[in-house]
């Protein structure tokens, strides 16, 4: 998905209630993004990102996987990952 198309996506994405997702035992997502690497990628706020990335799960729009980062002491870290898809995903 292009950059233009993963602004217009997030945009697009209506607000909905919030829902509780465990992310333990997530498949490996090593080229998904994080919600913060997705708020600079839009120059929103990290709250709105999140907003919009459970409108795109609602929707079927959203690959929840989970990638590894290294945290601020340098340690590697397992942390959720997104991957907003074109179509809605049967299998979700």
């Amino acid at each position: 998905m292009s950059d233009n198309s993963l602004v217009n996506a997030l945009v697009a994405a209506e607000p909905v209630g919030a829902s509780s997702k465990q992310y333990a035992n997530l498949p490996d997502l090593p080229d998904g993004q994080t919600a913060d690497e997705l708020a600079v990628a839009v120059n929103k706020s990290g709250d709105w990102v999140r907003t919009r990335l459970k409108a795109l799960t609602a929707q079927g729009r959203l690959l929840i996987g989970r990638k590894k980062i290294k945290d601020l002491t340098g340690r590697e870290v397992w942390v959720p990952a997104y991957k907003v898809l074109d179509e809605p995903s049967s299998s979700l």
